[in-house]
């Protein structure tokens, strides 16, 4: 058979044998075929439109658990720096530019030991006198614990008030001041029964004990009838495992009064106390006066008392002022945690005189915008002070105005003419 060539002669199988081997093949991935864009759009322009582009396909990185990483040492050091800290605190090592808020601490009754305090006030021994004997005290805020005669220890060269009562007589009062290191008041009690106003005491929490004048009364809630009205009167509030409270009252006279405090736990010795002040009426200034004698406006009652603070031991002098009447001052000696004053504002006092108006009987009177009879006016009794007076012709509407003082108990005339014009005058 004739050889044609596709049959392998033996040498070309050594030839074969001797060629060398090819290397493994490389497996590569699919890669993404890229879409050719339409035609037209601006992105098909850039790629000829037989020509296919190979996109190789790579993951995104992720820097998530890097950022977890970093978040986790960032924590560890802060926490190292808080446990390695020194703990003792720039207040205790005196560090001169921190503030210690002192309102804070005096609502917590803790005064830090580095503020310097100011030396305590002078004293002075008050001896107590009354006639008859046997009345109970207060001086300047505070129930004295004996009974006339008996003496209590006070703050020299300032203000003292002084108050009294006894069962079957009308309190009494007075005001003083000690010069010198013993000062002496004597009072006496005139027969008779005071005025009165009923009472309601309440206290958060409740269950609390009561005294009044240094008499126990009951538990709050307490309700009392009658109690001394237009006169100091003592009260204390007092409950295990809190603070005792004390409360000075000055009640209007036929009237309803509500008094209710919030006791605060006892979490030891105090070295400043808490006055709350509440005013009859419900709106008024609270000035304190310091030693040399210039207001210091403390707020204004309202819905909620003015609160302040005093230290243990000293002194406070405070006036409530109200427009339309009179002053109410009380002197306070700080011996107590804490205190409720509830202030009585006098009405104003009202002076009086008379008015009268002569002249024809035609003519019609305005007083002070209040249309009277016609004249002549007879001692029409008025409020001390100027007097707006109209009087009028109502035939010719003549009139004439002016205006008239009357002094306290002063009785005043004038006389109203009509004149030949028909105009009328004041003589």
């Amino acid at each position: 058979m004739a050889d044609d060539g596709r049959n392998p002669r033996p040498e070309d199988w050594g030839a074969l044998n001797q060629l060398p081997e090819e290397p493994p093949q490389q497996i590569i991935a699919p890669r993404r075929r890229y879409t050719i864009p339409p035609t037209g759009s601006p992105a098909s322009n850039l790629i000829p439109a037989d020509m296919g582009v190979d996109v190789p396909i790579k993951a995104n990185r992720s820097y998530t658990g890097l950022l977890f990483m970093v978040l986790i040492l960032a924590g560890a050091g802060g926490l190292y720096y808080v446990m390695t800290k020194d703990a003792e605190s720039d207040r205790v090592r005196g560090n001169p530019n921190i503030q210690i808020a002192a309102p804070s601490l005096q609502a917590m009754g803790q005064v830090p030991d580095d503020i310097k305090a100011p030396p305590p006030p002078t004293k002075a021994l008050l001896r107590l006198e009354s006639e008859p004997p046997g009345a109970t005290v207060i001086v300047n805020g505070n129930l004295v614990p004996d009974k006339t005669p008996t003496a209590v220890q006070t703050i020299a060269e300032q203000p003292v008030h002084v108050a009294m009562s006894l069962a079957g007589h009308v309190p009494a009062e007075q005001d003083l001041q000690i010069a010198g290191g013993e000062g002496m008041a004597k009072l006496t009690l005139t027969p008779g029964e005071p005025e009165t106003a009923s009472l309601t005491v309440t206290s958060d929490p409740e269950k609390a004990l009561v005294t009044l004048a240094g008499e126990v009364i009951g538990e709050t809630p307490v309700e009392l009838p009658k109690v001394v009205a237009l006169h100091p009167i003592s009260l204390r509030i007092r409950k295990e495992g809190f603070y005792d409270h004390t409360v000075l009252a000055t009640l209007t006279a036929g009237q309803a009064a509500r008094i209710g405090v919030r006791l605060a736990p006892d979490i030891g010795e105090r070295k400043n106390a808490t006055i709350s002040i509440e005013t009859n009426p419900l709106v008024a200034n609270i000035d304190s006066m310091g030693p040399d004698g210039k207001p210091k406006r403390e707020g204004t009652t309202g819905m909620r008392p003015v609160e302040i603070f005093g230290r243990m031991g000293f002194y406070l002098n405070l006036v409530a002022k109200a427009p339309g009447h009179g002053d109410a001052q009380v002197a306070l000696d700080i011996k107590d945690p804490y205190y409720t004053l509830v202030l009585r504002l006098p009405p104003p006092v009202i002076e009086y005189g008379t008015l009268s108006l002569e002249g024809p009987k035609d003519l019609t009177v305005y007083l002070d915008s209040e249309e009277l009879d016609p004249l002549p006016l007879k001692a029409r009794q008025v409020k001390a002070g100027e007097h707006d007076v109209v009087v009028v012709d109502a035939a010719t509407r003549a009139k004439v105005n002016t205006k008239i003082a009357v002094g306290k108990d002063q009785s005043v005339t004038r006389k109203i003419v009509r004149k030949s014009d028909g105009t009328l005058a004041v003589e």
